[in-house]
């Protein structure tokens, strides 16, 4: 999971993440919350893809359940925010 990509990784992959997930839904965030967002994207990413049995790994793979998690929880912040 996220953790094998050491602290600096992990904040790289959370600020891309949450940067992708920001253009994704068109939303502008801040440094902070963007990486707060990709964290959070990741451990999302995580259960999603627990649920449905999908496996990622690697640098690659990490970003992309984090982009995925990210994705999916400013989309849900958005919308909650709106109604």
């Amino acid at each position: 999971m996220v953790s094998d990509q050491g602290p600096f990784g992990i904040l790289a992959i959370g600020l891309i993440s949450g940067w992708v997930a920001q253009r994704v839904v068109d939303k502008r965030l801040r440094l902070w919350n963007c990486l707060l967002l990709g964290a959070l994207g990741a451990v999302a990413g995580a259960q999603l893809t627990s649920i449905l049995g999908l496996a990622f790994s690697g640098p690659l793979g990490t970003l992309a359940l984090s982009t995925i998690g990210s994705t999916f929880l400013l989309a849900i912040y958005v919308l909650l925010r709106r109604g």
